[in-house]
């Protein structure tokens, strides 16, 4: 399993400077929505 640095350069290494923030958010969203623990409290945020 990668560490999360790894992941990070991973998005820029296939997406490049410019959109690697945005591949990240799209990223973090299916997480926060997806994770069993984590969606328990992102549904509660506005």
């Amino acid at each position: 399993m990668a560490t999360f640095d790894e992941f990070l350069s991973s998005l820029e290494f296939d997406f490049g400077e410019a959109h690697k923030g945005k591949r990240f958010e799209v990223f973090r969203k299916w997480f926060l929505e997806s994770d069993p623990e984590w969606s328990k409290t992102a549904e509660h945020q506005p």
